[in-house]
């Protein structure tokens, strides 16, 4: 379990006990920390020394801190965990059972539920529109069971999901000119080209608290989001589809 973190002292604790109740077992902890100066990665160490820690010299970004994470395990999952998280006790279990059944996925995504109101969904997995706009499957719906059984999605969420550890390097990683935002869109496109499969694992519960890590800064926020999303158009777009409907035009607009 890959944990990117920036000064998330706060936030830690209900991700990382959390995590000690699960009912799958046979895993390691790597948080990788981002130049925080709010002392997480003494924190880290002292209440919870069971957990690898990787210290970068500043903040690189989402996307570096996963690659740092996944280039320090060596297992045959890794799976990708915002620090602003709790997780449900057979969350493990229920991603490995996925990934084992489904040898044609690359990723396995969870269902991701409002912390502060568990009856609404933050998403359950990648949705692209008609010009390139990504967002979160399900997003604020009220949760009525319309997702309580598992499909296929264009990709998983990032900051919540189990990837193939040796597919996801072959692959080359999360691009990390993304910092953050759009980096598993970008790696979905690139998956898809290749013919994997990405699949949503109603039983994987997370609970999440929406953005509560870049509430941090902002003002980098819709910066990040509409360049990262300009780049992955530019970058991963087909241009069979961009050229289809008058989409380059729309996309413009």
């Amino acid at each position: 379990v890959i944990i990117p973190n920036w000064n998330g002292i706060s936030l830690l604790p209900d991700c990382l006990n959390s995590l000690k109740k699960q009912t799958f077992t046979d895993f390691e902890t790597i948080v990788v920390d981002n130049g925080s100066t709010d002392a997480s990665v003494a924190f880290i160490k002292k209440k919870f020394p069971w957990v690898q820690v990787v210290k970068l010299k500043k903040n690189y970004g989402f996307a570096k801190a996963i690659n740092e994470g996944v280039k320090k395990s060596t297992a045959k999952y890794v799976v990708f965990l915002n620090n602003d998280t709790e997780v449900d006790q057979k969350w493990l279990s229920s991603l490995v059972g996925t990934a084992n059944k489904h040898p044609e996925v690359i990723s396995v995504g969870c269902k991701l539920i409002n912390f502060y109101n568990r009856k609404k969904i933050d998403g359950v997995g990648i949705l692209v529109n008609e010009v390139g706009q990504a967002r979160s499957l399900g997003w604020n719906e009220k949760d009525e069971g319309q997702y309580a059984k598992p499909f296929y999605i264009f990709g998983a969420t990032g900051g919540a999901a189990l990837f193939r550890r040796e597919d996801f390097i072959k692959l080359g990683l999360f691009d990390e000119n993304y910092f953050m935002y759009y980096e598993e869109v970008d790696f979905a496109f690139r998956a898809q080209f290749l013919g994997y499969k990405s699949i949503y694992c109603p039983k994987a519960i997370i609970y999440h608290k929406h953005k509560a890590s870049a509430k941090k800064r902002p003002n980098h926020i819709e910066y990040w989001q509409y360049k990262n999303m300009a780049q992955t158009i530019i970058k991963d777009m087909p241009s069979p589809i961009m050229f289809k409907n008058w989409r380059w035009l729309k996309i413009l607009l």
